[in-house]
């Protein structure tokens, strides 16, 4: 099953997720895309999602807002920041993987593993 997951980081940005639930709650992989990535232009992510799942072990794509080169994020109140890899700060992305890390938890799972590609790979090394 594949949903899509709508977040709020802590300073307000909703980010989009794709959720690969494999409805048991033991591990759970949170893949954290690498510059100007998304989930649309991201091939590879998609079919390990799907194949993961299969294998009974759940996957989440979390935007952070580095994704694509330029897009428009929503606040919770409403407004809109331009956002993108053009004008990302890297540190930011600690508070993206936090709010995806979170949800994780929230779910139930026991396990989480963070599996970057490309720039996500010094993204998830953020989180020491």
């Amino acid at each position: 099953m594949i949903d899509l997951l709508y977040e709020c980081t802590k300073d307000n940005i909703e980010l989009q997720g794709t959720y690969f639930n494999s409805l048991k709650k033991d591990l759970c992989i949170l893949f954290i895309h690498g510059q100007a990535q998304s989930i649309l232009n991201n091939k590879f992510a998609y079919k390990l999602g799907k194949y993961l799942n299969k294998k009974g072990i759940s996957f989440l794509y979390g935007h952070n807002r580095g994704h694509n080169y330029i897009n428009c994020l929503h606040k919770k109140d409403g407004s809109i920041i331009i956002e993108g890899a053009t004008f990302e700060i890297f540190e930011d992305a600690l508070k993206d993987i936090d709010v995806w890390v979170n949800k994780i938890k929230e779910l139930g799972y026991k396990k989480i593993i963070l599996m970057g590609h490309s720039l996500g790979c010094n993204k998830a090394l953020l989180l020491k």
